[in-house]
């Protein structure tokens, strides 16, 4: 008898010790629309529906875009919902144009709070034609020009304020503009030149307020630094979705986007490493930080998990490493006794990188590298992909080099070029 009751003391023990976790099943998702095999083009609309159901509450429901590997490829939907059961129907657009052409996942993902399930409908989706209309440079005194696609100068605009950074949205043919002297963004309409938006933000009337500004096609919003910790968000009608704090301790040095993650170089001052935070974009939630003993000069992504990241360590030479989403590391690719100062990405997967004594060209894909030319690179540089040429400035100097690293042309300015970028007809 106490043999009995002791077994029957030590069930209920063990059934009363078991967490919500051990009655908690992953919630159940059914995918209702579109069917399988739907072919689209990126901007048109998918309308994505879903039954589901858990024996717990269900909290969200995501709906992304991801590749063949199951990587995010575009942006994500978050849906609070807060039922046991339920359907979903939106509409969902794929914004990012330079999406490659071919088969795709939408992905509807339940979560409950402590489990989650997903489940995928594959889809087709053809390249976004894409319309390369020339270069806006942006100098130091307010004035926009374009490079045309005959690489002839016109004139655009005149802003009565000098210029510091901005970006350009190619999906909405708007660009961002920041003031260091005012604090201020403003949104241009690159078509007439008219200006859609223009606000102050905080910190208004230190110089240099704004160190770096990005644009998301993912998550449509504008990501811009400022001198302080922080950085600040805004959408492309410039609603202030509030800030992203990095910590009183840490200032933010550059910014980079890729896929649904953002990436900000920050200065620490608690110690001595930089660091590289990584932000979810759809929460605004940090993902990951990584400490470098190095200062990054540029990021570029490499496809939609890899992150080429360009810095200078403590001896000033120049680091060239690739960041893994998937894995979460930080690989070094290749190290020069000279200091780094810029790179772009060209045709053919083919890798520019411009340090102190020289410009130097990375195959990608043969792992080769070769010097194209010698002397101190430029620190600015962007691709032309309509003639196959890198446009680079230094001072008030533009030019264009082609492959082989031979200059093609110049085009010289009356103020300093502070900044240069493509401009795609959507």
């Amino acid at each position: 008898m106490l043999r009995y009751f002791i077994g029957c003391m030590l069930l209920l023990g063990f059934m009363f010790s078991c967490g919500k976790d051990d009655f908690n099943d992953k919630p159940d998702v059914t995918i209702t629309a579109p069917g399988e095999g739907l072919f689209l083009q990126v901007l048109d609309t998918i309308i994505v529906s879903a039954d589901y159901s858990d024996d717990v509450m269900v909290e969200t429901i995501e709906v992304k875009l991801v590749d063949e590997n199951f990587s995010v490829a575009d942006n994500t939907v978050v849906l609070p919902e807060f039922k046991k059961s339920g359907s979903i129907s939106i509409e969902y657009v794929p914004q990012d144009v330079y999406l490659p052409s071919g088969q795709y996942y939408i992905e509807v993902k339940a979560l409950d709070g402590e489990k989650s399930r997903q489940r995928y409908v594959s889809i087709n989706i053809g390249s976004y034609p894409l319309v390369w209309e020339g270069l806006l440079v942006a100098t130091n005194d307010g004035a926009m020009s374009l490079l045309n696609t005959s690489l002839e100068i016109e004139s655009l605009w005149d802003f009565p304020f000098t210029f510091t950074k901005g970006v350009m949205n190619n999906v909405d043919h708007q660009f961002y503009v920041g003031n260091s002297a005012l604090g201020q963004i403003s949104t241009v309409d690159q078509d007439n030149g008219n200006l859609i938006w223009e606000g102050l933000v905080s910190g208004v009337g230190q110089p240099g307020f704004f160190k770096d500004m990005v644009y998301s096609t993912v998550s449509e919003k504008v990501y811009a630094a400022t001198t302080e910790s922080e950085v600040m968000v805004y959408s492309n009608q410039g609603v202030n979705y509030g800030v992203i704090s990095v910590g009183n301790n840490n200032e933010v040095e550059s910014l980079c986007t890729m896929g649904d993650y953002l990436f900000v170089e920050v200065d620490s001052y608690s110690q001595s490493d930089n660091g590289l935070m990584i932000y979810y974009t759809p929460t605004a939630n940090l993902y990951n930080t990584i400490w470098m003993s190095s200062d990054i000069v540029k990021m570029v992504p490499l496809n939609d998990d890899e992150l080429l990241i360009l810095a200078n360590n403590e001896g000033g030479n120049g680091i060239l490493s690739i960041y893994s989403l998937v894995d979460e590391t930080l690989s070094e690719i290749y190290q020069s006794p000279d200091q780094a100062l810029s790179m772009v990405m060209g045709g053919g997967q083919k890798l520019y990188l411009s340090m102190s004594d020289g410009v130097y060209r990375i195959d990608m894909i043969a792992n080769q590298i070769d010097l194209m030319a010698t002397g101190s690179g430029p620190t600015d540089m962007v691709y032309d992909v309509v003639h196959n040429v890198i446009l680079t400035s230094e001072g008030n100097t533009l030019r264009y080099f082609n492959s082989s690293w031979t200059m093609q042309g110049e085009h010289s300015f009356s103020s300093e070029i502070k900044g240069i970028y493509n401009i795609y007809n959507k």
